[in-house]
């Protein structure tokens, strides 16, 4: 077989062409290896980067059991908790409703020994059970009801008996203060909010003598209120107790001088009526002094003796009280 020339041109031309076309492979192979190393280039960071967030997200998981785990653990003790809590109120209702019945025993007892000091009450006097002999005996009414006798050994006695009675210091609440004889021993202080000195047997002697061993003067108090004289009417003439109610008026001003004086009213007699009781109560009333009428003049406010207050008694009294001494400042 021949070969011309021209075909060798064209396989030189061919060649040429294949070579070109090599050429512009190797070159286009040569930049897809730059872009492929570009791109490991920008990948490896990002490989970093989610390699990081994933150990990351590895440590928050296991926090986030551990975390969920400490959670259940609470979540039962609470509710361990929650049924002792539930056992320990269920014992304690059963001792609430035991203390409401022990409660109810006890005001009862508290209501049945209430009955039986009030009836008691009802049969003391100045200390010493009174009976139906002493009420009837007129010796013992006139004593009341009458003068004291003119004899001088017995008006001695009587005097020494009233210098035995003498108050002691008495603190004032909410200033004020109340001095009274066995009549006052039943207020509530508490319930008054006033200092009360009680004194079984107390006379109008008690308060002067009391002042006379404390002559200090006591600013600070600023209402006084007497409660005395049933034990001076047994024991005084009425010129007498008039003169004590001068004197008492006289040093309580000196004792207390910032203090506005009331005195209450003597009380009734029933056993052994007197008039001398209004005539003394009638002259406190022209006193320059208070005059503390109580609305309890009735038996139905006396214990059976006729002289001492009984419960409703004692409350009108108080009531007397506190209304004074709030219109007063109290």
């Amino acid at each position: 077989m021949t070969l011309k020339l021209q075909d060798f041109d064209h396989v030189h031309d061919r060649m040429k062409s294949l070579t070109a076309e090599l050429n512009s492979y190797k070159i286009e192979v040569e930049s897809c290896q730059e872009n492929i190393k570009r791109e490991q280039t920008l990948c490896k960071p990002l490989e970093d980067q989610l390699q990081h967030q994933v150990n990351q997200y590895q440590e928050l998981k296991k926090k986030m059991t551990e975390d969920m785990a400490q959670v259940y653990a609470c979540v039962r003790e609470s509710e361990e908790n929650l049924e002792k809590v539930k056992s320990e109120n269920d014992k304690l209702r059963q001792n609430n409703s035991t203390l409401l019945k022990e409660n109810e025993a006890i005001l009862q007892r508290v209501e049945d020994l209430e009955k039986e000091t009030n009836v008691i009450q009802e049969n003391l006097f100045e200390g010493e059970l009174v009976t139906r002999g002493d009420i009837q005996n007129p010796d013992w009414k006139s004593q009341y009801s009458q003068p004291p006798q003119e004899d001088a050994n017995i008006q001695t006695t009587g005097q020494n008996e009233q210098t035995k009675k003498v108050f002691r210091d008495v603190k004032p609440v909410g200033d004020t203060i109340v001095f009274g004889d066995s009549n006052t021993r039943g207020l509530n202080r508490r319930r008054l909010a006033m200092g009360i000195g009680s004194l079984s047997g107390a006379t109008l002697d008690s308060v002067i003598a009391y002042i006379n061993n404390e002559p200090t003067p006591n600013e600070a108090v600023k209402r006084v209120i007497y409660h005395l004289g049933t034990n001076n009417i047994r024991d005084n003439t009425t010129n007498e107790i008039k003169t004590k109610l001068n004197t008492l008026k006289i040093k309580s001003a000196d004792k207390f001088p910032n203090a506005k004086i009331c005195f209450c009213e003597i009380p009734p007699n029933h056993h052994a009526p007197s008039p001398r009781i209004t005539e003394v109560n009638e002259y406190i009333k022209l006193m320059d002094t208070a005059f503390l009428e109580v609305d309890a003049k009735d038996t139905g406010f006396f214990t059976r003796d006729g002289i001492h207050y009984n419960k409703q008694g004692l409350g009108r009294l108080a009531a007397s009280m506190k209304k004074w001494a709030r219109e007063n400042g109290h």
